[in-house]
C-alpha cells in the first residue's frame, strides 16, 4: 500500500488555500527523515517560504523555557521545590506557588486572555516588559485554586518562569535562551530569537477574513496591530509577544529540529540525564492524581502510539512539536494562520505524522531502550 508523504499533504493544504505558508521537519535521532517549506511569508508580497523563513512560534516557546529552566536545576541554581517568592517577590501569590507547579501548569496562577498581550515590532524599542507584567500582575492578584492539586494552563504562569529564569542566571530571558539552548545546539540567531532581526526573514500572521476568528478578531485586538487586508485574509503588523518566556522565540522548523534531535540522542547537548528525565515525566497533584503533562510537555497519543507535544496559537500562527519517545521520532510544524484551539492544532498535526509513523520503523529506538534503563530505581516524577 502506497503511503501519502507529509510533503504531499502540506502541499495539498496550501494548493487549496488552507494554509498562507508552511513548514515541516520530521527526524529521528541521525537524520531528518523530511523537509517540506512552501506557501507565501506575506499573502499580500507572496514572498515565499523557505527553509530560512522565521516564524513566531507562540506557544511552542514554552517548551524551551522549561529546557532552560531545567538547565539551571541541574547546575544548582534553583530548586524545583522552590517559592516562586524567592525569585519574583513583587507578585500577589505568596509562598505557595512553586517553580514545579509553573512548569506543570498546576500552579493556580490565573490565565487572563492574552490577545491584547502584544505590540508592534515599531513599538519595542521603548518597550517596558517588567512594568508591563507588574500592570498585569496589580490586576490579577487571586489564585484560581489551591497550588499542586488540578491542571489549568497559564501563560502568565510561564512569563512568571521567564523572570525566575533572569533572577537565577542574572541575564534577560533572550540571553539566557541563547546561552542554554542556542549556543550548544550551534544555532545562531538569524535560526532562533526573541528579537526581530532581517524582515525578509520573516513570515506575516494572517487569519481568514470572514471566519468565526477573523470577525471576532478586530474586537478581541488593538486594531492597531492589523495591517490592510489581502485575499480574504486578515493580516498583522509584525509583533512582539509581551512575555517572551510564554510565546515570544521565533525559528524556523529546522532550529526546533535540532533541539528535538538533540533530546533523542544518547546524551543531550542541552540537557543532563536527570534533567531530560524529568523533561519527558508525567506529573502529578499533590494527591497523587495524573496531569496532562510533564515539566513543559502535554501528553497525548496518536493512534496508540504516545507522544509528547507542544502546540502554540498566536497572533496569525499556529505550531507544534512531537516527540514519539517509543520510536526515536520527532516532527515540528510551523504555519503562519491564526489557529487558537489546541484541539484543532493536534488534529493538523496528527494527519501528517499519521504518514511518517506508517513509513518509519515500528521497532523501539535505541533512545527508548536507553532512557527506561536510565530510569530502572529512580523515582518517576514530581508529586506537585
Amino acid at each position: 500500500m502506497t503511503t501519502t508523504q507529509p510533503s504531499s499533504i502540506l502541499a495539498q493544504l496550501l494548493a487549496r488555500g488552507s494554509e498562507v505558508g508552511l513548514q515541516y521537519v520530521a527526524l529521528d535521532d541521525s537524520a531528518m527523515l523530511e523537509q517540506y517549506a512552501g506557501g507565501f511569508r506575506d499573502i499580500a508580497s507572496r514572498a515565499p517560504v523557505d527553509h530560512d523563513t522565521l516564524f513566531l512560534s507562540a506557544s511552542s516557546t514554552k517548551v524551551l523555557t522549561a529546557a532552560v529552566v531545567l538547565a539551571l536545576w541541574e547546575r544548582g541554581a534553583l530548586r524545583l521545590e522552590d517559592p516562586l517568592s524567592r525569585y519574583v517577590p513583587e507578585q500577589a501569590y505568596g509562598d505557595e506557588v512553586t517553580v514545579s507547579q509553573l512548569l506543570s501548569h498546576s500552579s493556580g496562577v490565573p490565565n487572563p486572555l492574552p490577545l491584547r498581550w502584544l505590540h508592534r515590532e515599531s513599538e519595542h524599542a521603548a518597550y517596558d516588559e517588567d512594568a508591563t507584567l507588574r500592570a498585569v500582575l496589580q490586576r490579577h492578584t487571586a489564585l484560581q485554586f489551591e497550588p499542586g492539586t488540578r491542571y489549568a494552563y497559564s501563560n502568565l504562569g510561564y512569563w512568571l518562569l521567564g523572570k525566575v529564569i533572569e533572577a537565577v542566571s542574572g541575564m534577560r530571558f533572550a540571553a539566557a535562551l541563547r546561552e542554554f539552548i542556542a549556543l550548544p545546539l550551534g544555532l545562531e540567531e538569524r535560526e532562533l530569537s526573541c528579537d526581530f532581526l532581517d524582515p525578509a526573514q520573516q513570515a506575516r500572521g494572517h487569519v481568514r477574513r470572514w471566519s468565526a476568528l477573523g470577525l471576532a478578531l478586530p474586537w478581541l485586538v488593538d486594531r492597531s496591530i492589523l495591517a490592510r487586508p489581502v485575499r480574504g485574509w486578515l493580516r498583522f503588523e509584525h509583533t512582539h509577544m509581551n512575555g517572551p518566556a510564554y510565546g515570544g522565540v521565533r525559528a524556523s522548523a529546522r532550529a526546533y529540529a535540532a533541539f528535538l534531535q538533540d533530546l533523542l540522542q544518547p546524551r543531550s547537548r542541552v540537557l543532563g540525564d536527570d534533567a531530560r528525565r524529568l523533561f519527558f515525566t508525567p506529573q502529578h497533584t499533590r494527591a497523587g492524581r495524573g496531569l496532562p503533562g510533564t515539566l513543559g510537555w502535554h501528553l497525548g497519543a496518536l493512534d496508540g502510539e504516545p507522544y509528547l507535544s507542544k502546540p502554540g496559537g498566536g497572533p496569525g500562527f499556529h505550531s507544534n512539536l512531537r516527540i514519539y519517545p517509543r520510536r526515536g521520532l520527532a516532527s515540528v510544524y510551523l504555519a503562519n494562520r491564526m489557529c487558537a484551539s489546541e484541539a484543532q492544532i493536534q488534529r493538523f498535526s496528527d494527519g501528517v505524522d499519521r504518514a511518517l509513523l506508517a513509513r518509519a520503523p515500528r521497532s523501539e529506538s535505541a533512545f527508548a531502550t536507553c532512557s527506561r534503563q536510565r530510569q530502572v530505581g529512580r523515582p518517576t516524577g514530581l508529586s506537585v
